[in-house]
């Protein structure tokens, strides 16, 4: 059920998959693979994702305490990258690992900066997309002890490829 996409050709440049670990915001899967986006880039998506998609909502100390849910119902944001000439469509979500710790999750789509009005005209759609493939990866992280990141890879594969047939009308 994977499409084909290239993503040498591609209005999409990235997805990221990340989660507010201990260490901080971390990349878990992206698409493109490789080094078609390096690492700091990835980091700073997700680190700039979480960041403003939490906001003031929350603080570290409450993450881990399985009384306290984060409230982001349906939390988007579109995030401008000028460093990487790009703009973002993030969504939030959070699940409880087998730790009974609150994960908080982004899922970000960076297009190219001209495509900047494509987030706005097509949101709507762009959302129940990232909604559908969070959910997915979340059957993956939750029921699966040792996933395979390349699980991951493939659902945000998917995403990229239904992503551009969007974006190309």
């Amino acid at each position: 059920m994977t499409p084909t996409s290239n993503p040498g050709s591609s209005n999409v440049v990235a997805i990221v998959y990340s989660e507010l670990i201990d260490e901080g915001a971390t990349p878990v899967a992206w698409y493109p693979p490789g080094e078609a986006i390096s690492y700091m880039d990835l980091t700073n998506i997700s680190l700039k994702s979480i960041s403003l998609l939490m906001g003031d909502k929350t603080d570290k100390a409450r993450l881990n305490d399985p009384r306290f849910i984060v409230d982001q119902g349906n939390a988007f944001a579109i995030i401008p990258f000028p460093d990487q000439d790009t703009v973002a469509i993030a969504y939030m979500f959070n699940y409880t690992n087998a730790d009974h710790k609150n994960v908080i999750c982004t899922l970000t789509t960076t297009v190219n900066a001209k495509l900047r009005n494509f987030l706005f005209e097509k949101h709507e759609s762009i959302e129940q997309m990232l909604k559908f493939t969070a959910f997915e990866l979340l059957k993956i992280v939750m029921r699966v002890k040792q996933f395979k990141k390349e699980s991951l890879v493939s659902l945000l594969q998917a995403l990229h490829g239904k992503l551009n047939r969007l974006a190309n009308g």
